[in-house]
Formats: C-alpha cells, sequence, structure tokens
C-alpha cells in the first residue's frame, strides 16, 4: 500500500473524515475558505489513531499520509512538491 491508498484508506473509512471532506467537497475547488478548511482537516487528522493505522498498513509515515492527503483529490491544495512542504510545517513548524 502507498501512502496515497493510505490516504483515500482515511477518507473512505474514518466517518469524521469522510464528512469533513463532503464538507469540503461542497465549497468547491475556487471557495476562498477552501484552503483553510483543509489545513484544518490535516490538523484535526494529525496525532489521530486512524492516521497511525493508515500509515502503519503503508508502512509509510504519518507525513507522508498527510502530504498524499494535500496533493490529490478530494482535498488536492496543491502539487506533490508543495504538499510534502505543507506537511514538513504542520509536523516541523519553524
Amino acid at each position: 500500500m502507498s501512502a496515497k491508498q493510505a490516504a483515500q484508506a482515511l477518507i473512505d473509512h474514518d466517518p469524521h473524515v469522510s464528512v469533513k471532506v463532503l464538507e469540503i467537497q461542497e465549497m468547491g475547488h475556487y471557495h476562498p475558505d477552501r484552503r483553510d478548511a483543509v489545513m484544518e482537516l490535516l490538523r484535526e487528522i494529525m496525532g489521530t489513531w486512524t492516521l497511525t493505522l493508515a500509515a502503519q498498513a503503508a508502512n509509510t509515515s504519518e507525513q507522508s499520509v498527510i502530504a498524499a492527503l494535500a496533493s490529490h483529490e478530494p482535498l488536492r491544495i496543491g502539487t506533490a512538491v508543495v504538499a510534502r512542504g505543507i506537511a514538513a510545517e504542520l509536523y516541523e513548524p519553524r
């Protein structure tokens, strides 16, 4: 399993994440608050047991799963490179 698959598993099987993703999707891609909503969701997911479980199942880090969430639909807020930077900033703030 890859980080992308682990991210999709979180979206599919964690009820809280699923509801939040649907709310974000309803905003549309160009809503001015969309990026903030995605960032808030990523912060909420950090440190949850479901993230830990998904990351361990994929044999990857939690940070990689967060980056995959940020770089792939339906939560996409940037390219893979941008998403890795976002995840790094979330885990190691300056």
